[in-house]
């Protein structure tokens, strides 16, 4: 009876899990190669299980652009640990965005080397599952993180000046020069509406469980037309094609000015994708 049961047992946890948590809403399945056996990681990968959270949740980072359009997702990939204890042959299996993807291919990329493995156990084949959730205390958390991070950066580099306008805007000052990014009327808010309404998800992308941020350059012009529309990155053909339909639907931006004067200008905008549930 113990035996029966075993094998029963056995048939139905078909993966080992070990779950990475850390505090910027990212959290990493890892499949261990043998059914059963959860002990490769302790084995061969210095600090073990324990070392293996801390490496991800020190080396992985939701992407702030994903944070700004509520990008939620998961990105599946399989690596090999190769001679020499070294991570190779990392193949995404399904990715959610292309931000995401690079940064968890990333990650694998940059991880030390295993221990010693063995050569019969060398090739050993890991699968993973990092998850990229939110919630709106970690969504403000992440945004004023990087805003202050990018503003220091920014002062640092071009010995600018940032500032907030009377409408909460940011406002970069160099050398006296005050720049203002054009925008959809009414802002994000009205530009995540405007999508969201007009969006019509590809059939077939729904059918391949495809989706993700498609990114167009625009040139907006002084009148706020909108010109010049090149695909930056896509992730699907309908997708693609779709977002390209949404850009010429949409009314006039808000141009950008500088120093008060209105010029026209380029902006990267993303188009997001999100299958519903």
């Amino acid at each position: 009876m113990n035996k029966i049961l075993l094998l029963l047992i056995t048939f139905t946890i078909s993966t080992v899990l070990l779950s990475a948590q850390n505090n910027s809403g990212i959290s990493v399945n890892i499949e261990h190669p043998k059914m059963g056996d959860n002990s490769f990681i302790n084995r061969y990968f210095q600090g073990g299980e324990n070392g293996f959270r801390k490496y991800f949740e020190e080396n992985l980072k939701y992407p702030l652009l994903l944070v700004d359009i509520d990008m939620e997702g998961e990105v599946n990939l399989k690596f090999r640990i190769g001679k020499g204890g070294k991570a190779t042959d990392i193949e995404i299996l399904r990715g959610f965005d292309p931000l995401a993807d690079d940064e968890v291919v990333a990650a694998i990329e940059k991880m030390p080397e295993w221990g010693a493995v063995p050569a019969d156990e060398s090739d050993t084949g890991i699968k993973l599952t990092v998850s990229f959730a939110l919630n709106n205390e970690l969504k403000e958390r992440l945004k004023e993180e990087a805003k202050k991070e990018q503003e220091a950066a920014l002062a640092e580099k071009e010995n600018v000046s940032v500032e907030k306008s009377s409408s909460n805007k940011i406002v970069v000052k160099k050398d006296s020069v005050e720049i203002k990014s054009p925008e959809f009327p009414g802002g994000q808010e009205a530009l995540d509406e405007f999508l969201k309404v007009n969006m019509k998800y590809p059939k077939r992308a729904i059918q391949m469980k495809i989706e993700g941020r498609v990114l167009y350059n625009i040139t907006v012009t002084e009148d706020g037309e909108i010109t010049n529309i090149k695909l930056f990155k896509g992730i699907f053909i309908d997708c693609n094609e779709e977002a390209f339909y949404l850009i010429k639907k949409m009314p006039k931006w808000t141009p950008g000015t500088r120093n008060g004067k209105v010029v026209k200008m380029d902006v990267l905008l993303p188009i997001p994708f999100v299958l519903p549930k």
